[in-house]
């Protein structure tokens, strides 16, 4: 069986056509409906703890990876840590990952040397769609070399996926790992540029549909390679989305409450689905999953045991729906996800919805349900004890974190985008890590 697991970036729920009509993903809808769609879906409300997540099968605090990474972060994902790459390939697969990383530039966090046999993408959040540079580094790469293509980075993506379809030997399984960096912003549609211009006043909204349609077709590519290859029949397709939408960048969360960034279901819970037809096609999963399930989920669609203890489960195994799911733990801010019950303690105050009746969040019942939200936090308190530190500085949009100094790797010399007046040259991250090596 061959695997492609899809991950769009900052992707809202009501942003693909199954949920909407506001929006054209014939591709993404065509997957959706004749797969199995997983409408009760959870992962974190921002990009880095997701992916730690879907790599590792584990909760991210116990990596210190709450939040996101920074270029000038010195850290990644733990070095020791076995990810889905490694199982994978441990079990004959060629493994490959396009795409968006953040889980660490450094040399020794890169991901070819993570399990995965070929990278070509950036390491961090978010670059210019067209020139590839972020905080005025240029940061596409291929196997930790800078790589100069000229392209929109959606359909730079979709042809090296194409490219690596083509060249694979079919003798062995496949695993491609496929991170657009699309719909983040900057919003820089390519192609589709001006088909939402008579439905989208909006031009945020209209750049974001854009971007979305441009990404939708090209998976349609990808599947037509597939097929041509005759690969498409033995493919599981996995799309998600690695947290909600984004407001202020033209997502569309409805109905729920929030966006990227908030523990609201509008930030937390996300489009996906499953595609094999092996599986019950065309039908609604009737549990939950959560982003630490898609590699126990994996490992056992492929029958082959993971050789460590995982947070998430197998989410075709009835007990995978008796679990919490830890959604933010940090000393400050917690939230936690149990049955139908969501208890989350913010700085604002303590906040208990019942999502089986109040799926929208309209209603904090936390004074009628004093015991269920105490037996909550004491989960939330105990797990604690997992937990370790963030492993990087925080970043402010009006400046860094008092007595911030860029490490040696970044250089003092260069100015974030948001705050340059004259842009600095672009430097390669593969120059300014080797100083850490």
């Amino acid at each position: 069986m061959n695997i492609i697991l899809i991950v769009a970036d900052d992707l809202g729920w009501n942003d693909v056509g199954y949920h909407s009509n506001k929006i054209q993903t014939p591709t993404i809808d065509y997957l959706a409906m004749t797969g199995l769609r997983i409408e009760k879906s959870y992962c974190y409300s921002v990009c880095t703890p997701t992916r730690a997540a879907i790599v590792t099968g584990n909760c991210p605090h116990r990596y210190g990876l709450q939040g996101v990474l920074w270029p000038w972060n010195y850290t990644g994902l733990d070095i020791n840590a076995y990810l889905l790459s490694n199982f994978l390939k441990d079990n004959g697969y060629s493994t490959y990952l396009v795409g968006k990383w953040h889980l660490g530039n450094q040399k020794h966090y890169q991901p070819h040397h993570r399990g995965y046999d070929y990278h070509f993408g950036l390491y961090n959040g978010m670059f210019d769609y067209w020139n590839h540079t972020y905080y005025n580094i240029h940061d596409l790469q291929e196997n930790g070399k800078p790589v100069h293509p000229n392209g929109h980075s959606t359909d730079l993506f979709t042809n090296k996926a194409i490219e690596i379809i083509e060249n694979h030997d079919t003798t062995k399984p496949m695993f491609l790992h496929l991170c657009y960096n699309a719909v983040h912003v900057p919003l820089q549609p390519g192609a589709f540029a001006d088909y939402y211009s008579r439905i989208q006043p909006n031009k945020n909204r209209r750049d974001y549909c854009a971007l979305v349609s441009q990404m939708d077709f090209g998976i349609g590519q990808i599947l037509a390679k597939l097929a041509s290859r005759k690969m498409l029949n033995d493919t599981l397709i996995w799309f998600l989305s690695d947290n909600g939408g984004w407001l202020p960048g033209g997502a569309n969360n409805a109905p729920f409450r929030g966006e990227k960034a908030t523990r609201y279901e509008g930030g937390i819970r996300n489009v996906n689905f499953i595609n094999y037809g092996k599986l019950n096609s065309g039908e609604i999963f009737q549990g939950s999953c959560h982003v630490i399930d898609i590699f126990p989920t994996i490992a056992a669609l492929i029958g082959k045991p993971i050789p460590i203890q995982t947070d998430g489960i197998n989410i075709f195994d009835p007990n995978a729906q008796d679990r919490p799911f830890i959604a933010f733990l940090l000393d400050y801010e917690m939230a936690i996800i149990y049955k139908n019950w969501k208890y989350l303690k913010l700085v604002s105050g303590d906040e208990l919805y019942d999502l089986q009746n109040d799926p929208l969040e309209t209603k904090n019942v936390i004074n009628n349900n004093k015991e269920i939200a105490d037996n909550l936090r004491q989960i939330l308190e105990t797990r604690k004890c997992e937990k370790i530190p963030e492993i990087h500085p925080w970043h402010k949009p009006n400046g860094y974190p008092p007595g911030f100094k860029f490490p040696k790797y970044a250089g003092d010399e260069i100015t974030p985008m948001f705050l340059a007046t004259t842009p600095p040259q672009p430097k390669t991250f593969a120059e300014l890590v080797e100083h850490n090596d």
